[in-house]
């Protein structure tokens, strides 16, 4: 038995079970999704498929491992076997990150549970271009990987039971109260922490693919490759915009529109707010508050980010001054001071939109 308040790093591969029994486990739940699925490790064996572009694949999410675990260390990339995707269950599915649900689960989104994720391909039918397909299926597991990574732990409680505390930047409380407020404001002041981290690294990796492929941006974007070029339809290009600038694509690609109006529209109004200030108190540029961000979020030490909101705002505890709700009761002192102890992986955490709990 945990002893209470103890916290536990939920990570660690150690207790991981075996995949075949966690399947079977889930199976049971929801069989006619692990039905439809293939293991990652399946596709990208096969150099002959027509879904994705398997050397493709490889080089953006090398490139991308090398260059997010730069910003933090504690960045891992989902096993490949334990990422599972799955075709559009319908012809006028698009796929991908805004596609249908299937059975009772979403098109896709990553599950502390099973610690995997899941992820749609894109209707090859509506984007036939192999090379969008596969920005879209790396975008996405890229994605479910930094989920996968950002630190989160438990604690018992005086029920003993065990309960949540950390996920990245935001705490809970015994009765389940979130340290920071469900609603932010339209000024980008504050936003709720868990919507942030979602968009949050939504928009990193978008920006990550844009800078690194130029190349495809234009292709997609640009005046006589993009608009003016039969090979590019509207909807490859919507998507593509998806991928590289997801705050702003609702224009073009309608089912994103609920995800940015919930997500990234307050995400991108907040980070606009702070990087400003950032910036302007001199205290470095918005990719070094971005820094600082993601790897609080990957390794659960906030000491940094608290620093960064101090000289912001020029007094001592702004973080918890600008986020913390009155009703949040715990003291986080006493329970971020120790390292995290035995890791346990037992409870069920799903990020996939539709099912926030903020």
């Amino acid at each position: 038995m945990f002893e209470r308040n103890e916290i536990l790093d939920v990570r660690d591969d150690s207790e991981r079970g075996d995949l075949s029994c966690r399947l079977s486990l889930r199976r049971d739940v929801v069989p006619e999704v692990f039905n439809a699925h293939t293991p990652l490790s399946h596709i990208l064996g096969d150099l002959d498929n027509d879904d994705i572009d398997p050397v493709l694949f490889a080089s953006i999410v090398d490139e991308a491992f090398r260059y997010f675990q730069e910003m933090s260390p504690d960045f891992k990339l989902l096993p490949l076997d334990r990422y599972v995707v799955r075709h559009p269950s319908k012809d006028d599915d698009i796929g991908g990150f805004h596609g249908k649900g299937q059975g009772n689960m979403n098109a896709g989104g990553y599950f502390c549970y099973d610690d995997m994720g899941f992820g749609t391909l894109l209707n090859k039918d509506n984007i036939p271009n192999i090379r969008l397909r596969t920005y879209e299926l790396a975008r996405n597991y890229l994605h479910d990987s930094m989920h996968a990574s950002t630190f989160r732990s438990m604690r018992v409680g005086p029920d003993g039971q065990e309960h949540r505390f950390q996920y990245g930047i935001n705490f809970r409380d015994f009765d389940n109260t979130s340290f920071s407020a469900p609603d932010g404001d339209d000024e980008g002041r504050f936003v709720n922490l868990n919507i942030f981290m979602e968009g949050f690294i939504q928009k990193i990796i978008g920006d990550f693919i844009r800078e690194k492929a130029p190349e495809d941006h234009a292709f997609f974007t640009e005046p006589g490759n993009g608009p003016d070029n039969p090979d590019v339809s509207d909807r490859e290009r919507a998507v593509w915009a998806d991928i590289t600038e997801p705050e702003n694509s609702g224009d073009v690609l309608p089912e994103a529109q609920p995800f940015i109006d919930f997500v990234m529209a307050p995400t991108a109004r907040y980070m606009n707010f702070w990087e400003f200030e950032f910036e302007t108190k001199g205290l470095g540029s918005a990719n070094d508050l971005r820094r600082i961000y993601f790897h609080a979020m990957m390794s659960g030490d906030l000491s940094d980010l608290r620093q960064a909101y101090d000289d912001m705002i020029g007094i001592d505890n702004a973080w918890d001054t600008l986020f913390r709700q009155d009703a949040f009761t715990s003291d986080l002192a006493t329970y971020t001071s120790s390292p995290p102890a035995s890791p346990k992986d037992d409870y069920v955490c799903v990020f996939p939109f539709g099912y926030f709990s903020t």
